[in-house]
């Protein structure tokens, strides 16, 4: 099976390898990048999301929710949640 076949239909008797899983191994990927993020950053309680919502607006002053969630391909509720909580914040 290559990388990006999808897994076996359920009742099949193939072995399935999740190294073997395009998405897994994206998945795992992620939780390796964002690790160093969360180490330095952690700390002072904002997520890679938050910054990356941030340094969008930051680059394009007046841009609109939408449009920032487009630049850092957020969806719009999303978007709104994660301003939502920023506010919040004492």
């Amino acid at each position: 099976m290559s990388k990006c076949d999808p897994a076996p239909a359920s009742g099949t008797t193939e072995a399935y390898d999740l190294l073997d899983t395009l998405s897994h191994l994206l998945r795992r990927s992620h939780f390796r990048a964002a690790k160093p993020f969360n180490q330095s950053l952690g700390h002072h309680g904002i997520t890679s999301r938050q910054l990356a919502l941030l340094v969008a607006i930051s680059q394009n002053s007046d841009v609109s929710q939408r449009r920032a969630g487009e630049l850092i391909a957020l969806d719009m509720n999303t978007v709104s949640d994660l301003l939502r909580r920023m506010e919040e914040r004492p």
